[in-house]
């Protein structure tokens, strides 16, 4: 997906990706809500057919256990509910981070979108909540309050209004970020900041904070630690807290997302809540591809949980060129991928060119003699030799590529 203007990807909260992070990387919210508000566009339109078409379709995709990335996905999946049309707009968001016909609307209705976008400021409005709203009847913040049956988050949201929608500037989060360090680090507690805060952008919408899990670490032990800087708290489980941090009264309030994570899963959530939204979906898509499936709790192969000590296991798992977070950005339109087959002892590349980042002059046709790790006997590698892709079977003796894995070593060309 391209970079997410369209209004019907944005949740509550206010605008941009950073809005909450962890919201805009749920792709099947993002398209549930697309059909909501498409029924519900269609309701005002007085068809009825269509509107009971896009709110079943809103429904199989909240009933969907695994992310929906494409029409054929759902039609290879047999997703009842979802439809060519359905298929369609699936595709046309994927690729343009747009639904035509849901601006269309948002044109034709711009009186309503108005006060909806108004509505969607408020922490904890989504579009579809909106529209709701509207549909009751409120027409202002002063309605919501007065008149709404507001949640405790959304109360805060309207509280904390003008705080929340103000980006926080890289420098803002470092000093959070030391001063986390500060109230945990004496308890043994080790911290990452994620998100856009991660990818070194200059500034971001939220905090998202993930905290690995160990006996004797809970929610309650971190918040009681961390409570000079909580103001609000927007909502709190066992595993995940959200709420509003301000560092003092010289500062606005901040968005923040605590998250325990079990060590098993660590690398896979760091990879994920640090994004960005479209560099996940296609990380999900080229799992798919190798008949894998990957979410922020692992990388899964034939119903088993693949092992992965940090993020560069992951990419080797998935046979990507390495990202620094950095590199991870918005707009990126593809990822570089390679592949190999092995057979009499040779194992043949198509793409150690993209593996090393040009730190070698490889050519097709070249061959290389690798040494891998522990000691192991060195092999020849041939670099973009024809295999046939769908034979293609994981040497798990390859382990996760990367300079670092093995040593290569220059021994002429193939002819």
């Amino acid at each position: 997906m391209a970079s997410s203007n369209s209004s019907s990807s944005r949740g509550g909260g206010g605008g941009g990706e950073d809005i909450n992070e962890a919201t805009l990387l749920s792709t099947n919210k993002q398209l549930s809500d697309i059909f909501s508000l498409l029924s519900l566009y269609y309701t005002i339109e007085h068809d009825e057919y269509r509107a009971i078409a896009f709110k079943n379709a809103s429904l199989a995709i909240d009933n969907t256990p695994v992310v929906v990335l494409s029409g054929a996905q759902a039609k290879r999946d047999k997703i009842k509910g979802l439809g060519i049309s359905s298929q369609e707009i699936i595709d046309e968001y994927m690729k343009t981070g747009h639904v035509k016909r849901l601006d269309d609307f948002e044109i034709k209705y711009a009186d309503i979108k108005k006060i909806t976008d108004q509505f969607r400021e408020i922490y904890g409005i989504g579009p579809v909540t909106a529209m709701k709203f509207y549909n009751n009847g409120y027409r202002s913040l002063e309605d919501l309050w007065t008149l709404a049956p507001l949640t405790n988050a959304q109360k805060l949201g309207i509280i904390w209004k003008y705080h929340l929608q103000r980006r926080i500037p890289r420098s803002e989060i470092d000093i959070i970020d030391a001063l986390l360090q500060q109230y945990l680090k004496p308890l043994n507690i080790i911290h990452v900041i994620a998100g856009s805060y991660r990818r070194e952008e200059p500034d971001s919408g939220d905090i998202d904070v993930l905290i690995m899990s160990r006996t004797g670490v809970n929610m309650n032990m971190i918040l009681e630690n961390i409570k000079p800087l909580i103001v609000g708290t927007l909502a709190k489980g066992h595993t995940k807290f959200m709420g509003i941090l301000r560092i003092n009264d010289n500062y606005w309030g901040r968005r923040i997302d605590i998250r325990l994570i079990e060590p098993s899963s660590f690398a896979y959530a760091l990879l994920y809540f640090t994004g960005s939204q479209r560099f996940n979906i296609l990380c999900r898509q080229r799992a798919q591809e190798l008949g894998m499936i990957l979410n922020e709790y692992g990388l899964y192969e034939n119903g088993e949980s693949l092992a992965a000590d940090n993020e560069g296991d992951i990419f080797g798992q998935l046979r990507i060129e390495y990202l620094e977070p950095w590199e991870r950005v918005k707009n990126i339109g593809s990822l570089d991928t390679y592949w190999w087959c092995c057979s009499n002892n040779i194992c043949w590349f198509n793409n150690l060119r993209s593996i090393f980042k040009n730190k070698y002059k490889i050519s097709n046709g070249d061959i290389l003699m690798a040494k891998w790790p522990e000691g192991s006997k060195e092999a020849p590698i041939a670099v973009g030799h024809a295999c046939d892709q769908k034979s293609l079977t994981r040497d798990s003796e390859l382990g996760s590529l990367g300079s670092e894995f093995f040593t290569l070593k220059y021994i002429g060309l193939k002819d």
